[in-house]
């Protein structure tokens, strides 16, 4: 059995565009286990988060339990890129008690980046969402659904 724990646009009450897709993905691909927290420090790196383990900081987040842990990793390490880190770290889930799960930290402390207060990325998503800024399009391209 495989835990993962997400904290930014991964999280299963994120709405941001750009990803959205990674997180259909993931919930087809996990079942959800609930919200829970670990130690450190979130930075707020412009249209998602970063996590970087130091202090006495709390990160919010949520566990959920990968059904096919090896294929999942397979395009999250993707997803993630060379920017972050899959390490397994002791996360504490709300409803008491702790789980090992792994979670992508950043490999490097992000110079000049802002604390996010809290450490719950949520809480930005309400007046500075992650979302990407939309283009201005024709009436007749506005209301097009992708078919994926």
């Amino acid at each position: 059995m495989a835990h993962l724990f997400v904290y930014g646009t991964l999280r299963p009450a994120a709405n941001d565009p750009a990803g959205r897709r990674a997180r259909e993905c993931l919930a087809t691909e996990s079942r959800p286990v609930g919200p829970a927290a670990t130690h450190g420090v979130l930075y707020d790196l412009g249209r998602y988060p970063g996590l970087w383990f130091a202090g006495a900081g709390r990160v919010v987040g949520n566990v959920v339990e990968l059904t096919g842990p090896q294929a999942t990793f397979a395009w999250l390490d993707l997803y993630e890129g060379g920017e972050y880190e899959r390490v397994r770290r002791q996360v504490a889930l709300e409803t008491g008690g702790a789980v090992e799960a792994w979670l992508y930290a950043l490999r490097r402390r992000p110079a000049g980046a802002a604390i996010v207060q809290g450490g719950d990325w949520m809480s930005l998503a309400g007046p500075r969402s992650t979302a990407l800024k939309p283009r201005v399009s024709s009436p007749s391209r506005r209301f097009h659904r992708s078919r994926t």
